[in-house]
């Protein structure tokens, strides 16, 4: 996505034909005419009725929305743990952005995949892969089970 815009545009087609936590990666907001980082509040505005976290490109960061916040518990008086940050605004609220183990916060309260979810996205992955021609790839950042689901 070039945009907060484009990037809750797309988040909202995909949004209308799932339930439960929504969870994604790739924004780069380095890469939009407005670098500063997204907010909750743009991802309010297409989805607020159950959580969103979408992790940055690079996995250093992961936007969530206010549904994300409330269910972590996450206030202007949660800290962030050493090596973390959590992203707030001018009177102190975090705004939706959690940095490096700041992420955890967030990411302790999300559901494990199943490995029929897993297997699922890695065939999304692979036909899409195929699709552009590519026949091989590796993903050094895999946790045990998805390594189980490749074996």
């Amino acid at each position: 996505a070039e945009s907060v815009d484009e990037a809750t545009n797309k988040l909202k087609v995909f949004a209308d034909n799932k339930q439960g936590w929504i969870i994604g990666r790739g924004w780069n907001q380095e890469l939009w005419a407005d670098t500063r980082f997204p907010t909750a509040k743009d991802l309010d505005k297409v989805v607020n009725d159950r959580p969103v976290v979408l992790s940055r490109v690079d996995s250093h960061a992961i936007w969530v929305n206010s549904k994300a916040l409330e269910l972590a518990g996450i206030t202007a008086q949660t800290k962030a743990p050493e090596g973390g940050e959590i992203i707030k605004d001018e009177f102190g609220n975090p705004t939706g952005i959690f940095v490096d183990k700041a992420e955890s916060l967030i990411t302790q309260h999300m559901p494990a995949p199943s490995k029929q979810d897993i297997s699922d996205s890695l065939d999304a992955a692979g036909k899409h892969l195929l699709s552009l021609g590519i026949t091989s790839t590796h993903d050094a950042g895999i946790d045990k089970t998805t390594w189980e689901v490749y074996k």
